[in-house]
């Protein structure tokens, strides 16, 4: 598998001229765990296969091995922590066969950690209220104002015919049938006094008809 690039030679790790001396059983503590760590590896399981790969480091200094923790700590996306152990691996084995390939992985790690640290840099457009304490009541949202009725036309002025003018009422003393009466009476009482003068003696007691004339007292 190209991501693991541990290899085993006739039971053993293969190690470079510098790999510091071990005890045989570390060596093969460090065998068993490179096969548990590139198991992981296979399976996606990348936390594992890095646990198993650095404790195999540890018991084993192959800088092989330094390229399959550099491996898995770039698929967890430890992009400084891949970088680091990347470039370990070239010191240590600086005519590595595939130290192209390691060299633009790094490049490509290195340019994302740096677009990384740029975009934290950035402050947020706008800020957020702060957030209530358990407990505390919400505000209530303010109510609209009451929607104010526009005031109604006034009503349209009707034409009205005037109230007619109270009749003048006539007074008595200009009502025409009391004058008439008045006259009729004056002149009746002329001629009966005429008529006493005339006869020479006392009148003689007479009574108003109802036209108006005198007649007779019976």
């Amino acid at each position: 598998m190209k991501a693991i690039a541990i290899l085993l030679a006739l039971g053993t790790l293969a190690l470079p001229a510098r790999a510091q001396p071990s005890s045989p059983s570390d060596r093969e503590l460090a065998r068993k765990l490179y096969r548990e760590g590139a198991q992981h590896y296979k399976l996606g399981e990348f936390a594992e296969a890095l646990a198993s790969f650095k404790e195999a480091y540890r018991k084993f200094e192959d800088p092989t091995l330094l390229f399959n923790i550099a491996q898995s700590q770039r698929q967890l996306n430890q992009k400084a922590e891949a970088v680091r152990t990347y470039k370990a691996y070239l010191n240590d084995v600086p005519s590595a066969p595939n130290r192209d390939e390691v060299l633009r992985t790094v490049a490509t790690l290195e340019e994302a950690i740096k677009r990384d640290r740029e975009a934290t840099q950035v402050p947020p457009q706008g800020t957020l209220p702060a957030p209530e304490s358990p407990g505390e009541a919400r505000p209530a949202p303010a109510a609209p104002a009451p929607a104010v009725a526009a005031p109604a036309p006034p009503p349209a002025a009707t034409a009205s015919a005037p109230a007619p003018a109270p009749a003048k009422s006539t007074p008595v003393y200009k009502k025409w049938w009391l004058w008439t009466i008045v006259g009729v009476v004056v002149a009746g009482a002329a001629v009966g006094l005429g008529v006493g003068l005339t006869a020479g003696g006392p009148s003689a007691p007479s009574v108003m008809t109802s036209n108006g004339t005198f007649r007779p007292f019976p």
